[in-house]
């Protein structure tokens, strides 16, 4: 989203509507973002339906205007602010009116995102900025250590990262949903020749080296996802070797029961933080489909 603003930004002025809290049966959740050019071409969604649609007539006559605003969306029939849908709940969300002069500050807060700088996204009633203020607290601590009155604050430049051991049709399969998803995606291979792999490589950092020394690279933490799906089982319990005790989110392990079996024998480890078999249990057949099961599990942990 803010590398669209960046590219626009320049010459058009442009709003940007952020979901800052939500309830109830709320199709829109914090942190959702939709933006809305100077043609009235709108990139991502608050929700959709007609509440969405609603809001999108009245900011195309605005646009050009200045300032952040706050609006609430109730989800309900008959009233005063209803917004159409006929869920229960509301949302609230802000609307950042952009102009060719708001330029630096965008170029502030992409290049978090460029150099995985970890900052803090404050909106405020009357400005948006970047702070190199991070905390694992909520909004009030952040409010308090910045003394200012903060209507929305995001932790931005710590993508979700998801390290793939293999580059076959799977780990490809699995690295372009990711991608897709917005997560931060390298794939390691031991073989020189995962480089001219038909299917390589539109998402995800390729690196190629022994396991043992390129899972060094991986940055570990609760925002960490570990795929193994590699070429053999060696390859396959020797990456699991090198990251069954490192801090993550997820380990996936790929395999039959009887391939687990043999690397929980040949480890001699505790296999309870180890996702195997790997995926959802879904029928599938194609490296699509276990891609799919694979970023199923991963969001339904990412996101409790």
């Amino acid at each position: 989203m803010w590398d669209k603003i960046h590219k626009l930004i320049s010459k058009f002025d442009l709003c940007l509507v952020i979901v800052s809290n939500s309830n109830g049966s709320s199709p829109g959740k914090k942190g959702f973002k939709m933006l809305i050019d100077h043609s009235g071409r709108v990139f991502g969604t608050i929700g959709g339906g007609i509440m969405e649609a609603k809001v999108i007539s009245n900011i195309i006559p605005n646009l050009g205007r200045q300032g952040i605003y706050r609006e609430i969306l109730v989800h309900r029939k008959n009233d005063e602010n209803a917004s159409g849908l006929q869920c229960s709940g509301n949302q609230e969300i802000i609307l950042i009116y952009f102009s060719p002069a708001d330029q630096s500050e965008v170029t502030n807060i992409l290049n978090c995102f460029q150099t995985n700088t970890i900052s803090n996204l404050i909106i405020t009633k009357d400005k948006l900025f970047v702070s190199g203020y991070t905390t694992e607290g909520g909004i009030n601590e952040v409010s308090n250590a910045l003394n200012v009155e903060i209507l929305y604050h995001e932790i931005i430049g710590n993508p979700h990262k998801a390290y793939i051991f293999g580059a076959g049709h799977v780990g490809s399969a699995i690295s372009s949903v990711l991608s897709f998803l917005d997560f931060k995606v390298t794939i390691f291979d031991p073989r020189e020749e995962a480089k001219s792999f038909q299917m390589e490589r539109k998402f995800g950092d390729l690196k190629i080296g022994k396991y043992e020394d390129l899972h060094s690279e991986i940055i570990e933490g609760k925002r960490t996802f570990v795929i193994i799906t590699s070429n053999s089982i060696d390859n396959d319990i020797e990456a699991l070797k090198y990251c069954i005790n490192k801090k993550l989110a997820y380990i996936g392990f790929m395999g039959s029961k009887k391939k687990i079996q043999i690397a929980k024998q040949a480890l001699g480890v505790d296999f309870s933080n180890v996702n195997a078999p790997i995926g959802i249990k879904i029928p599938n057949k194609t490296p699509e489909e276990i891609a799919i099961s694979v970023a199923a599990e991963i969001i339904q942990i990412k996101n409790s």
